[in-house]
Parts: structure tokens; C-alpha cells; sequence
């Protein structure tokens, strides 16, 4: 994980990071996290990157969201104003439709403990700071997409 970090932290020192994004199609994600300022910070931040994501406030609105639209992932926050993550989580695993839909969970510490419901694929810590924001989405996206290519997620 942090070799991934290391590598695109330094692709985005040299500027060939937002050079590569720019030829790409975008990968969406929909972010589930009641702060407005983290909400926001995650819009604004990724509208340059080769991310588009969607936000949503409550465990109830991603429920809704997650029937109308195609997402690679949900970022989740742990503390939900109407459930917590992990119930979340555990909701989209019981849903025939959702199951298989990973999900990160939003953490304020960095290791949080075992997750309990098995589409939890990676854990992020909640930053307000661009590289290390952008180092975990990506991250997460390469998680995800290994996930899949190695058939792990059934």
C-alpha cells in the first residue's frame, strides 16, 4: 500500500499524474460521510483527478443511490448521522443487488480493527490533505480493481 502511496505521490511531484488522468475516462465512487467539509473538500479536490464521485450524506440516501446509479466503489464514514458504516455495510452484503459492491470504510484512526461484514475491502483514515487523500482513493481503486481481476470478491 504505501509503495502505491510513494509512487503516485511522486508521479504528482512531477506532474504526470494529472498528464495521464486527463487522457482517461473518469472511474466513479460514491462517498457516504454526513460532514459537509469533508464532502466538499472530496468534490472540489477530485474534479482535476481521473475520479468523479457522488455524494451522498446519509446511510439511507446511499441506499437509494446505490439502486439508481453504477459505482466502482463506496467510501463510507464510520459514524453515519441514521446508522454507522459498518451497518451500512452490512445492509449492501445482505441486498442480492449490492453484495458485491466493495466498500472503504472512512476511519479516524489509521487501523482500525477487523471489519465485520466481508465487502469491507480497505480502510482509509479521513485527511484533509490533497496528496494523501488522492494516494488513498487511488489506492482504493487499485484495491478494488485487483480484487476483481483475481475473482476474490464473490
Amino acid at each position: 500500500m504505501f509503495e502505491k502511496m510513494k509512487e503516485v505521490l511522486q508521479q504528482r511531484l512531477a506532474g504526470t499524474h494529472e498528464e495521464e488522468a486527463l487522457r482517461q475516462p473518469k472511474r466513479k465512487f460514491l462517498l457516504v460521510e454526513s460532514d459537509r467539509e469533508f464532502r466538499n473538500f472530496v468534490r472540489d479536490y477530485v474534479l482535476d483527478t481521473p475520479y468523479d464521485v457522488v455524494l451522498v450524506s446519509s446511510g439511507l440516501e446511499a441506499l437509494e443511490r446505490v439502486q439508481a446509479d453504477t459505482f466502482e466503489f463506496l467510501m463510507i464514514s464510520a459514524v453515519l448521522p441514521d446508522m454507522n458504516g459498518e451497518e451500512l455495510a452490512g445492509m449492501l452484503s445482505a441486498n442480492e443487488t449490492t453484495k458485491r459492491l466493495p466498500v472503504v470504510m472512512i476511519m479516524e484512526q489509521p487501523f482500525p480493527p477487523q471489519p465485520k461484514s466481508r465487502n469491507i475491502v480497505a480502510c482509509m483514515e479521513r485527511t484533509l490533505k490533497h496528496d494523501i487523500l488522492l494516494a488513498h482513493i487511488t489506492y482504493c481503486f487499485g484495491r478494488v480493481t485487483e480484487i476483481w481481476a483475481k475473482g476474490t470478491f464473490a
